[in-house]
């Protein structure tokens, strides 16, 4: 009998919310040495992420803002996993009117797997995930913030 190995892990912060644009990464930027102080570092023992995107306050419902997911292996360039947009939609988060959930997501993948979006556009908290692939970090890097100007990321092992 074959039996199939699932991990139930919580939603941790990918990184701490940002508040600023970041930086533009330069196509020609792919050493591993030019991976960032805050990429996320997965477990050998996961085959996937699972990502969910908050507001943490001063949004409002319909703002978006756009991205890009990148991976690495260890001592490897920086590969792309997929450009992103994340909607906030009308989900509170903790009752509070301004602080939202990321209801849409849209993405262009360009993962050697497949990155899927669900539950989106359904003002609930949309969900990407994709295989990691035999990546060891991920990052999240937002280059145009909403008005609200503020974005989390969180991802849990799958």
């Amino acid at each position: 009998m074959t039996m199939l190995h699932t991990i139930q892990g919580t939603y941790e912060p990918l990184r701490d919310a940002i508040t600023s644009a970041d930086a533009t990464v330069g196509p020609g930027d792919f050493d591993f040495s030019s991976k960032p102080s805050h990429a996320f570092q997965t477990d050998e023992a996961w085959n996937g992420l699972e990502m969910i995107f908050k507001f943490p306050s001063g949004a409002v419902a319909n703002e978006d803002v756009h991205g890009m997911l990148y991976g690495w292996v260890q001592n490897g360039p920086r590969e792309r996993i997929a450009e992103i947009s994340v909607t906030a939609g009308t989900a509170t988060i903790g009752g509070v009117a301004t602080a939202l959930w990321g209801d849409t997501i849209a993405l262009t993948s360009l993962h050697i797997n497949t990155v899927s979006v669900t539950d989106s556009a359904n003002n609930t908290v949309a969900k990407l995930s994709f295989d990691l692939a035999g990546l060891k970090y991920v990052a999240a890097e937002f280059t145009v913030l909403s008005a609200a100007g503020a974005i989390q990321t969180l991802a849990r092992p799958i």
